[in-house]
């Protein structure tokens, strides 16, 4: 016979409204390995509570309009790069982000693609998808992309997630000031 066993978590936010893409409601957070693990009432004990009664607990924001590492004209690069930019995605509590992926003249959508997840690589404190610049239609430009072809520029390299910096001691402030900071009243 199995024996089950309570759930630990590392930080339980107690006493919240929390808010999904579905529901608003009243419950605890119990959360894992910097993730949320669960959601409901008497989650148990853990080293550290967060007291969020009178306030919201909201999920990380998207922003889908950013500028990282992109080129503007010749020589001149904007001034974020991927670790200054998601670390600030992180402190304003957004957990992903959108940059523009500028493609020149004469370069593939794919090449295009493939420098900026190599700019990405190893440097980004939250989820980064790209909004690709179009600025070559033509046969060469669009290279193997075209309608109707199974092809998937959105690809990471396969260590993107283990590669990702972590900010360390960082999490939980975060967790705590910003999506619980916001007055449910």
């Amino acid at each position: 016979m199995l024996e089950k066993l309570p759930m630990t978590f590392d930080t339980i936010i107690r006493g919240g409204t929390v808010a999904t893409a579905a529901d608003t409601f009243q419950c605890n957070v119990g959360i894992r390995g910097g993730r949320i693990a669960a959601l409901g009432e008497n989650l148990g004990d853990t080293n550290e509570i967060v007291d969020a009664a009178g306030l919201l607990v909201l999920p990380g924001g998207i922003d889908s309009h950013v500028h990282i590492a992109q080129p503007s004209g010749p020589g001149i690069v904007m001034a974020d790069d991927f670790a200054s930019g998601t670390r600030a995605a992180a402190f304003g509590d957004n957990t992903m982000v959108l940059p523009f992926a500028m493609q020149q003249k004469g370069e593939s959508l794919r090449e295009v693609v493939k420098q900026y997840h190599a700019l990405a690589h190893g440097h980004c404190y939250v989820d980064v998808s790209f909004h690709l610049i179009i600025a070559d239609a033509t046969e060469r430009g669009r290279g193997d992309c075209r309608p109707g072809r199974d092809t998937d520029l959105s690809r990471p390299h396969p260590e993107e997630r283990s590669a990702a910096p972590r900010l360390e001691g960082w999490g939980r402030l975060i967790l705590r000031d910003a999506r619980c900071a916001r007055s449910s009243g």
